[in-house]
């Protein structure tokens, strides 16, 4: 950035004059990788469920760096290649510069034959579970028995061989329980007849199997196969079906028949195929014994002390009440922080069941208003109403949560408790609406204020109580009737008129203090510029252009982030980004959704398929845009779906309610023509069609041409003044 230092025609006063210096940077924002250019705006977003890295396996040993590279594009843009040979078959790790740079480069060197094999590719990122819609689990329950000992006793006779034979089958000897069965003999045998005896501990003594089969000998044979070897085995075994993420022993009694263990394999997929594949199936390593494997579908709630305590009643009693099939474990021992809730079902119809009862109880209740819409105030977010919140959640025995960054308010309790605090909040709501002005400033009212007035309204209101849009001209104050009385006299008191000789600053429209000039040529006060940009990061829709205007015709220059740093503190400049991303997000509702976890930052694409938040680790159905319905397919959920709309859809009808052509949000026209603004989206809509326009003379010149008219109050104002 250049700074220079020069004296003007217009002004007797030093300007500061500041060039260009455009270019692209990337700012990490909630984990997701957001490139910014001028402006600034929003010029790509990476999600965290996007990577960069791709994977190719099947290589032969003899591939090396230069036959993987030749096959990759100089567009798309390899930063680093990594070839393990340690590993059978062969794999590479390729880092790219973009997510989309990996998309390309997977689909297009899957296939590729380097060095006469085809290589697979795909993209690294365990946190995408591709799924069909129907639930399943990554875990896996694997069981076997324990080794043993076989052993033959023999016998005299025939017919006393056989009945030992039957009277042994079932007896518990040392703590084993014994499968007995008799060996037919051979053609010739005539003396010596013997029965086989399986189950038997690895360690007794010999004549005590004899006087407990009543047998004229008995012959030991070899242990069947060594512990320690058979779970390394197993775990092998396991390792063909995909990649295990854990192998975890089960602590077990030593009267326990069987060893246990949980596998985590990385992918669903996985662990269904292993099932499938090794239940019930004799296995050699085991002397042929079968492996018993079990998919284990559950649920986790990572519960605050605050909401548990607050819902722990309900818990306990649906513990006591839990679905057939299902175990629901809380362990609230020690739990300092957090409470743990778990949920375990071998069916996926039980678990879901499980869930849907959980969620009403640990997620909390929205509070909405009568007509259905989400509460929230602005002064929710003010540490005064969240003091008397608690003070509130104290006399109900519930619990409170203001989730701001989809600002909605939470309940946890009893039906009976989070309803007496409901009605509570909603009559104070129309309290603090009665409370909070908004006065129109003309020229004189906004310089006063800019120089030094503003101080004297936030010294009578306080100053998180007072806004000033200066784009649009209008302080807006919360405070009763009183202070908003003391309010205009001090206005009023302010009032001197002032000389302009060169100019104007198009905030304050007088002649600039500390005038800094943009690249664009057009100069502003330093303290309105920097008031103006700071005010920005509050705004849901962050515009930090020039708006100097000549005539009807506005700059709209973009301000690079080289002059935002000269007005802004590192803290403000984070705010007025995060704002404009979070703005962004908002305008592109059909390809971004937010995770649906309360206060859970992260956000990702609409895609078909499973994702797993990595911030809150909750399980994500993209495609229905909801936490993941266990057990319950995308058809089946959108069904349910349909009949809760159906009752939205007759109040949305009989009040003369439409959606948001872009985001879908509910609007209502009390008065005015037919152009209607989005307040969630910034769509701007033609209430006769319902057709979205990016800009609002586009949405009028369609009206004209379309429906005669912009309609409303104003088309007969129109009309009237035509005759």
């Amino acid at each position: 950035m250049q700074v220079l230092i020069a004296n003007t025609r217009s002004y007797d006063q030093p300007q500061v004059i500041i060039s260009r210096s455009e270019h692209l940077f990337e700012r990490d924002i909630n984990g997701s990788k957001v490139v910014f250019g001028p402006g600034p705006v929003v010029h790509s977003i990476e999600t965290v469920f996007e990577t960069r890295t791709v994977i190719l396996t099947n290589l032969s040993p003899r591939t090396s760096r230069e036959d993987i590279l030749q096959y990759i594009k100089p567009a798309q843009d390899c930063t680093h290649l990594n070839i393990d040979a340690s590993v059978i078959p062969v794999t590479a790790r390729l880092e790219f510069r973009t997510a989309a740079q990996a998309v390309t480069a997977s689909q297009y060197l899957n296939g590729t034959k380097v060095l006469g094999s085809p290589v697979s590719a795909r993209l690294d990122n365990a946190r995408v579970v591709t799924d069909s819609g129907s639930f399943r689990s990554t875990k896996v329950k694997v069981s076997w028995y324990k080794p043993s000992r076989i052993a033959w006793a023999h016998y005299d006779d025939l017919a006393r061989a056989k009945k030992e034979a039957i009277r042994l089958q079932g007896k518990t000897f040392d703590g084993q329980t014994l499968s007995v069965e008799f060996q037919k003999p051979t053609p010739k045998q005539y003396c010596s007849f013997s029965i086989v005896i399986k189950g038997l501990p690895l360690n007794f003594k010999e004549e005590n199997l004899e006087k407990f089969c009543h047998a004229r000998e008995v012959t030991i044979g070899k242990q069947s196969f060594h512990a320690r070897n058979s779970y390394e085995q197993v775990k092998a075994l396991l390792g063909r079906y995909g990649t295990l993420e854990s192998f975890d022993i089960s602590s077990q009694s030593n009267k326990s028949p069987k060893f246990k263990v949980f596998a985590h394999y990385r992918e669903w997929e996985d662990a269904e195929n292993a099932c499938t594949e090794l239940h019930k199936r004799p296995q050699p390593f085991l002397r042929h014994s079968v492996l018993l494997l079990e998919n284990v579908h559950a649920i986790r709630y990572d519960v605050t002390q605050t909401r548990y305590q607050a819902v722990k009643r309900e818990l306990l009693n649906l513990q006591k009440r839990q679905p057939i099939g299902c175990k629901l474990r809380i362990y609230d021992e020690d739990a300092t922080v957090k409470v743990c809730i778990r949920g375990y079902s071998a069916s996926a119809k039980a678990i879901a069941s499980l869930k849907i009862a959980l969620d009403a109880l640990v997620r909390g209740q929205i509070v909405k208003q009568d007509d259905g819409s989400i509460l929230w105030e602005a002064s929710f977010v003010e540490s005064s109403t969240q003091e008397s919140s608690l003070e509130l959640a104290k006399r109900y025995k519930c619990w409170i949560e203001f989730d701001v960054s989809q600002r909605r308010v939470l309940l946890f309790g009893s039906p009976s408790n989070c309803k007496s605090v409901r009605t509570i909040m909603l009559k104070s709501s129309v309290e603090l609406k009665k409370q909070v002005h908004t006065i129109s400033l003309d020229t004189q009212k906004l310089r006063a204020l800019i120089t030094g007035g503003l101080r004297l309204v936030e010294q009578i209101v306080g100053e998180d109580k007072v806004r000033l849009d200066l784009r649009h001209r209008k302080l807006t104050i919360e405070g009763s009737a009183t202070t908003l009385f003391n309010v205009e006299n001090t206005l009023k008191s302010l009032d001197r008129p002032y000389l302009q000789s060169g100019p104007a600053c198009p905030v304050c429209l007088g002649e600039p203090v500390n005038p800094v000039t943009l690249p664009c040529g057009h100069p502003y006060c330093m303290e309105c510029i920097t008031r103006h940009l700071k005010d920005q990061s509050k705004s849901r829709y962050p515009d930090c252009s020039c708006f100097f205007a000549e005539g009807t015709t506005s700059c709209k220059e973009p301000i690079e982030a080289n002059i935002l740093r000269r007005f802004l503190t590192p803290e403000e400049e984070g705010s007025l980004y995060s704002a404009v991303y979070l703005g962004y997000i908002r305008s592109h509702p059909k390809e971004f959704m937010n995770c649906p976890t309360p206060d859970c930052p992260t956000i990702y694409r609409r895609t078909a398929g499973i994702l797993r938040c990595p911030s809150c680790v909750v399980k994500i159905c993209s495609s229905c845009n909801v936490e993941y319905h266990d057990g319950v397919t995308c058809a089946e959920y959108e069904e349910e779906l349909d009949r809760e709309l159906a009752a939205m859809e007759s109040w949305k009808k009989e009040l003369d309610v439409h959606s948001c052509p872009n985001c879908q949000a509910n609007l209502q026209k009390q008065a005015g023509c037919n152009h209607v603004l989005c307040i969630q989206c910034n769509q701007h809509i033609c209430w006769v069609c319902k057709e979205g326009f990016a800009d609002s003379g586009s949405c009028y010149k369609h009206m004209g041409v379309a429906h005669g008219g912009i309609g409303g109050e104003y088309q007969g104002r129109i009309n009237g003044s035509r005759k």
